[in-house]
């Protein structure tokens, strides 16, 4: 049993997962529950270790973990039969054994034959013989039996055939003193997490960019080495792996390095352009440049970083020890930011449904700040409280600018993603669940992008963000709320969330909700009623609009503009207000649904009242030349405090003679007039 002692921060406040891989095989995931960082818990895997040396390894997979320690005990079990791993990873039509051994007490013995096999889901995994094969992306449990006995192991099959990913050279200090020499170790890693040693493989080159300081044979082996630096390479299948290798002079002749150096784990280090040193007897101060390439910073402890010196002239190869101590966490919150970021796209500055460009430069200022301090290993406990604070509330901030104003109607939601980016997860809507490799993406056909959300062919996956209402979503007796949204279904008959809109009184409680089951639109009627209103067919669109009347507490639902259910009860009836709709997949694999043009207003109120107009006043003695600009045809103005109104024509109302001047939006069929604003037209003098 292998037990290890881990600990589990991510701000997602969700598990982490890492690949297990025992003695190169392929690898399984180990669950990470989250704790909190330094709130230490335990993972364990049953692994089968052979005598003599073994190698463990991790991966990272989601979130982000830490590991402090290990313990390998034996079972003293009654006879029972084994997987070799607890779990494989195969490559889609890759075929594999799987060794089983028999285990009584501490020894274990291979079963040579009479192994019968079974697949959980033989659409993922295929049994044929004693072999299985991938043959859909997914994951099966595989049993084994034998002699009465059985025993499982979970097989995860990959969506893409099985591949080498890259290489990586390890085995050999960074830095050698003269006349030392050393074995490189060359692993290729591949798409199922094995890792095979390729040191003397068929095909595995090696080169070195300074032969003077070191040569490597065809096997890997250095020697001949020699005071300088040098870059050692090695090829294998079309990938490369470099080695920074240092060669020093007899340590006795190095200089004596004055100037403590310290960087926190698990970041880029920042370190000195410059450090002081006492080099055959006289103090000075020498020029540092670093040679970082390939150097981990992530365990706790010194670390001697390859560095070559110059010191009145002289250049010295050395290496200068670094102390690694325990980081503040911050580095990893730069990385969440930065990859929501990355991952995300932003509609900046383009009216009705964007967000503020300045805004956004600020968060990515408050960004480069947090991520300088992050590599500081003197970084305070008010340094980093300040530093979390500020990052959230840029981010805040970029959330807060949303442009819901169009014309004098508030919108408390609208996306049409017409100016997001292809490919990316659109800013501003969260995500609800998002789990086993389902995505959400904009995409793009004949020119018009929408939201894509899609589940693997997995177990259960979900797939549902949450679009959140800007203001007070809540309505007077003569209002209405108004929620409307475009929808497409592109695979799968399970269950998909249209529209489940969220009051205030908490997570679980929905007002009105649409949605999608078996082939039908269904609305809900309720606490527990979801009545089929109309079938629903594969690639259609369907416009989806749900009047709210809040007073009342019903809804009325339109479909393509026809009426399919009328004042249906709310499934949940507390809260003062919506905020927000959830959308997308619940629970099944192989899915497809695209959204689009989400809108919702509260109708039969005001407009907002008109900003950002300019009067100009008259130019000269009696030219009745004044003008208000910034106005639009959706507006009205009055010369006489509002006894009668005419319409704007143009983005300029002219010709105006000196007086006082009101402007608002005009009545519509959704909403009223808005307040009027009053502008002066100052005479010539």
């Amino acid at each position: 049993m292998l037990s290890v002692r881990n600990a589990n921060g991510s701000l997602s406040g969700t598990a982490a997962t890492q690949i297990l891989s025992v003695n190169g095989s392929s690898g399984i995931k180990l669950n990470i529950i989250h704790s909190g960082w330094n709130r230490w818990g335990i993972s364990t895997a049953k692994v089968l270790l052979k005598q003599g040396d073994n190698t463990v390894r991790f991966s990272a997979d989601t979130n982000l973990a830490e590991i402090d320690s290990m313990d390998v005990f034996g079972l003293d079990t009654a006879p029972t039969i084994l997987f070799e791993s607890p779990g494989y990873t195969l490559g889609l039509d890759e075929s594999r054994s799987l060794p089983v051994y028999t285990v009584t007490g501490t020894t274990y013995s291979p079963v040579e034959s009479g192994v019968s096999f079974s697949s959980s889901n033989t659409a993922v995994v295929a049994i044929d013989g004693d072999m299985v094969k991938g043959v859909g992306a997914g994951s099966a449990t595989i049993t084994a039996t034998y002699d009465g006995k059985t025993a499982t192991t979970a097989v995860t099959v990959a969506a893409e055939p099985r591949s080498m990913q890259s290489i990586a050279i390890s085995g050999l200090n960074n830095v050698l003193t003269s006349g030392q020499t050393g074995q490189l170790r060359v692993a290729a890693s591949y798409n199922t997490y094995e890792a095979r040693d390729v040191t003397a493989g068929v095909g595995t080159t090696y080169s070195s960019s300074n032969p003077d300081v070191a040569k490597v044979s065809v096997t890997g082996h250095v020697y001949d080495t020699e005071p300088g630096y040098t870059v050692i390479q090695a090829t294998y299948g079309g990938k490369e792996a470099r080695f920074n290798l240092m060669i020093t002079p007899d340590p006795s002749l190095l200089p004596q390095i004055l100037t403590p150096i310290k960087t926190p784990s698990g970041v880029t280090p920042r370190l000195p352009a410059a450090v002081e040193v006492i080099y055959k007897g006289v103090k000075g101060t020498a020029t540092v440049n670093w040679k970082l390439d390939g150097m981990n910073f992530s365990s706790l402890g010194t670390v001697l970083v390859p560095a070559i010196l110059t010191l009145n002239g002289e250049k010295i190869p050395t290496a200068v020890s670094v102390e690694v101590v325990l980081g503040s966490g911050l580095d990893e919150i730069v990385n969440q930011v930065k990859s929501r970021i990355d991952n995300s796209s932003y509609p900046l500055d383009k009216g009705l449904g964007s967000y503020s460009q300045a805004a956004y430069n600020a968060l990515l200022a408050q960004l480069n700040h947090a991520e300088e301090l992050s590599a500081d290993a003197n970084l305070t406990e008010e340094q980093l409280n300040q530093a979390q604070s500020a990052l959230a509330q840029a981010e805040a901030d970029l959330l807060g600018s949303f442009n819901g104003t169009q014309n004098g109607v508030f919108y408390n939601a609208y996306r049409d993603f017409s100016d997001d980016k292809t490919g990316k997860y659109p800013f501003g809507i969260t995500i609800e669940a998002l789990t086993k490799g389902s995505t959400a993406t904009v995409q793009e056909e004949n020119g018009n992008k929408f939201l894509r959300l899609a589940t693997p062919a997995t177990t259960e996956p979900k797939a549902n963000l949450f679009l959140p209402f800007a203001g007070e979503a809540k309505a007077e007796a003569d209002q209405r709320i108004v929620i409307e949204y475009r929808a497409r279904l592109n695979a799968g008959t399970g269950y998909f969330n249209g529209a489940m809109v969220r009051n205030d009184s908490g997570t679980s409680n929905y007002s009105v909700v649409t949605a999608f089951d078996k082939g039908t639109i269904l609305v809900q009627k309720g606490p527990t009623n979801k009545v089929p209103v109309q079938p629903a067919s594969l690639n259609t669109w369907y416009k989806i609009k749900m009047v709210v009347n809040w007073g009342a507490k019903t809804y009325t639902v339109y479909i393509d503009d026809v009426e399919v259910a009328t004042d249906y009860n709310f499934r949940h009836t507390g809260g003062t207000k919506l905020i927000g709709q959830v959308l997308g997949v619940d629970k099944f694999a192989n899915a497809s649904i695209d959204f689009d043009d989400f809108k919702v207003m509260v109708a039969g109120g005001a407009k907002v009242a008109p900003e950002k107009l300019g009067p100009i006043n008259e130019t000269g003695v009696n030219a009745n030349d004044g003008r208000i600009t910034g106005v639009n045809a959706s507006m009205e103005w009055s010369a006489d405090n509002g006894s009668a109104w005419s319409s704007v024509t143009g983005d300029t109302i002219p010709n105006l003679s000196p007086g006082t001047y009101w402007i608002r939006y005009r009545e519509t069929d959704t909403h009223k007039a808005s307040p009027h604003v009053e502008l002066t037209i100052v005479a010539y003098k």
